[in-house]
């Protein structure tokens, strides 16, 4: 009888020491398995990262280029108006001239002059 146990006992032993061992497979299985996801977490990350970067930069470049746009847009604006108050002055000497019965030569050249 002492025999059959520990028979039994041995065989109870190797089942639980093979299920101890499986279940030690699964595990080392599972951490490969999670340590190659977290590789490739990482390398996205690291890729998230660099496009941040990347975009970052071009709304610099851009904040710039909008910057000199605008600054670009004011200075030819202020050339516009300039230019729209040259010529309000040079209408009001045509009208002043013609008003004074001044003939077409003499206003051309008086426009040329000024």
């Amino acid at each position: 009888m002492l025999q059959a146990f520990n028979a039994l006992w041995e065989a109870a032993l190797a089942e639980g020491k093979s299920l101890h061992e499986a279940e030690a497979a699964d595990l080392t299985e599972a951490i490969s398995a999670l340590a190659a996801e977290n590789q490739t977490l990482e390398g996205n990350l690291v890729a998230a990262r660099n496009r941040i970067a990347e975009l970052e930069g071009l709304q610099t470049a851009m904040a710039a280029e909008v910057t000199n746009r605008s600054n670009e847009a004011s200075q030819a604006r202020e050339t516009a108006e300039r230019h729209s108050a040259r010529l309000s002055q040079a209408l009001e000497k045509i009208e002043s001239l013609q008003s004074s019965h001044v003939s077409l030569p003499i206003i051309v050249e008086t426009l040329l002059v000024t």
